[in-house]
């Protein structure tokens, strides 16, 4: 079976600043982990973890849309599973970064 891609944000695409729109990360669940490639294209890490909080919110309301919760009991959830990752170590060469883009 082939991967199974979504489709890129509408902002990305046709929004009135898509000129400005660059790929961060391809996430991907491989098996029993995740698999990612990265790219380190932002000036400020900080909006990483903007980005990673928006992500996980987000999530829980997809859960819920999908009767799996309420999007509270969703976000805990995804908060006990961050917490608990901290205590599964990562795969050897799981994470393979794109080189950042220059100028």
């Amino acid at each position: 079976m082939p991967a199974q891609e979504i489709r890129k944000p509408d902002g990305a695409t046709t929004g009135p600043h898509a000129d400005t729109a660059v790929e961060l990360m391809r996430a991907w669940w491989i098996h029993d982990r995740p698999e990612y490639v990265l790219s380190a294209r932002l000036k400020d890490p900080k909006n990483i973890g903007r980005m990673l909080y928006e992500a996980a919110f987000h999530f829980s309301n997809v859960y819920a849309s999908n009767g799996l919760g309420t999007q509270e009991e969703l976000l805990a959830q995804i908060k006990e599973g961050w917490d608990a990752a901290k205590e599964i170590p990562m795969a050897t060469n799981m994470t393979t970064e794109a080189p950042a883009k220059k100028g």
